[in-house]
């Protein structure tokens, strides 16, 4: 599915920006996880530089070094224009946001199950425009959680199941709050 270039004005005050994000092997010790994703040898794009870990990491860490530039780029152009903009990706950008079974996810599953370059560039820019607050909605550890790892900065990740799509939360947007219909999301 293409992304939209530029924020969708959700309100007058809100705005939602989305990239795809990636696991970039960038929290806990990739070479050592004994954990090896389905996606390695499934995901086209990936086959051919999944011979070797150091190769795989090499390819995951320049995808995900673009698509966090992007994240950079769309927050850079948002921020000034909206009070609260709204991130839709795929990968949690911080540890705090990779959750399994209730807690954070194991030290072995980190490189796989976030994305340091996304979180790099989340807080790059929430910290230079400190007024505004961004909501990050993510999901692929399968566990559901939230954090605010900064002040105006928050990720909600949805959990899921294998072969059982369902809804984390149904948002009800407003110029003042981003309420979750879900009790695990506290309000924005």
């Amino acid at each position: 599915m293409p992304q939209a270039e530029s924020a969708i004005e959700l309100t007058a005050k809100v705005a939602l920006i989305g990239v795809d994000g990636w696991a970039d092997g960038g929290y806990g010790d990739w070479i050592r996880s004994k954990v090896w994703l389905s996606d390695y040898e499934l995901i086209r794009d990936l086959v051919p530089y999944s011979k070797t870990r150091t190769h795989l990491v090499a390819k995951l860490r320049e995808i995900a070094a673009a698509e966090a530039s992007k994240l950079h780029h769309k927050l850079a152009a948002a921020l000034p224009a909206f009070d609260t903009v709204i991130v839709a990706t795929h990968v949690p950008p911080f540890v705090e946001a990779a959750w399994h079974e209730g807690k954070q996810s194991e030290p072995d599953y980190l490189p796989h199950f976030a994305s340091r370059f996304m979180g790099d560039a989340l807080r790059e820019q929430v910290l230079h425009y400190g007024h505004q607050r961004v909501l990050t909605l993510c999901g692929h550890t399968h566990g559901q959680g939230a954090c605010q790892p900064e002040y105006g900065l928050r990720v909600w990740t949805g959990g899921a199941v294998y072969r059982k799509p369902s809804i984390a939360a149904v948002l009800e947007v407003s110029d003042d709050r981003i309420a979750s219909s879900n009790p695990a999301f506290s309000d924005f």
